[in-house]
């Protein structure tokens, strides 16, 4: 990953609020960060996984796992890897 990217994942990873659960109210914090037609890929194990373009799926993927699963953490576990995503 580029110096330049590793610094837009922190600057968003900031905006997020740092390693604490959240609500919805992420999303919208780390929206200026994407660009408009970015591509959001879930893990092919798990069962239905898909891929998503743009925002406006992001959203809707995104408020399907915190209906299910609740509120989303993050914890920053080496330089290497600025972020990983959890649920609670």
């Amino acid at each position: 990953m580029s110096q330049e990217n590793v610094a837009l994942v922190r600057k968003a990873f900031e905006a997020w609020g740092s390693e604490t659960a959240y609500s919805a109210g992420w999303i919208e914090a780390v929206l200026p960060f994407l660009d408009s037609e970015f591509e959001y890929r879930e893990d092919p194990a798990w069962p239905g996984a898909g891929t998503y373009r743009g925002i406006p799926a992001f959203r809707r993927v995104m408020s399907g796992y915190l209906e299910a699963f609740g509120e989303l953490g993050l914890k920053q576990r080496s330089s290497s890897m600025p972020v990983t995503a959890y649920w609670s």
